[in-house]
């Protein structure tokens, strides 16, 4: 993830490339689509459970998240809420 933007822009046209990094990032996040299309997950992951691979689905792999990992993935998402509203303000001070 890059780096917050805490600065507030001198312009309008400034805070296009804040936006830009904020949309990166979130598209960088990976969802549990992600993990069913690749195979090379898939078949550990069924083997891990005891599945058939062809079976999986979202709910099966939400199910196995950890608390550590449900930690994390909160933690980065609380962030970008963050993020994004620094952006939002930003956009109705200028």
């Amino acid at each position: 993830m890059t780096s917050p933007d805490n600065e507030l822009p001198t312009s309008a046209r400034d805070d296009g490339p804040a936006l830009r990094r904020f949309v990166e990032d979130m598209a960088r996040f990976t969802i549990a689509a992600d993990q069913l299309a690749d195979e090379e997950f898939r078949t550990a992951f069924a083997r891990e459970q005891g599945l058939d691979p062809k079976e999986i689905t979202e709910d099966d792999i939400l199910a196995e998240l950890d608390e550590e990992r449900l930690y994390g993935e909160t933690m980065a998402f609380w962030e970008m809420i963050r993020r994004a509203r620094r952006l939002l303000a930003r956009g109705s001070k200028l």
